[in-house]
């Protein structure tokens, strides 16, 4: 015997709300991820600006430092 399923309105109606729902939900889910790693990228990027300011100060200390082996000398 071969059965028939009727999918009413009603029934498609409900489907389509779990669906929306857990699509929502999953898309909300993402989107905090995204946030958190763009927050992340930024503080990184923060960081990386720092340690080239630091890098920089160290060049000028190192030529500062190699002029006055020179005029020393």
């Amino acid at each position: 015997m071969e059965s028939k399923v009727k999918l009413t309105g009603g029934t498609l109606f409900v489907i389509a709300l779990i669906v929306l729902f857990l699509g929502n939900a999953r898309s909300i889910e993402i989107v905090e991820k995204l946030d958190g790693i763009q927050s992340d990228v930024s503080s990184l990027k923060s960081e990386v600006a720092s340690y080239k300011q630091q890098v920089e100060i160290l060049k000028n200390e190192n030529l500062n430092l190699k002029e006055q082996l020179r005029s020393g000398n």
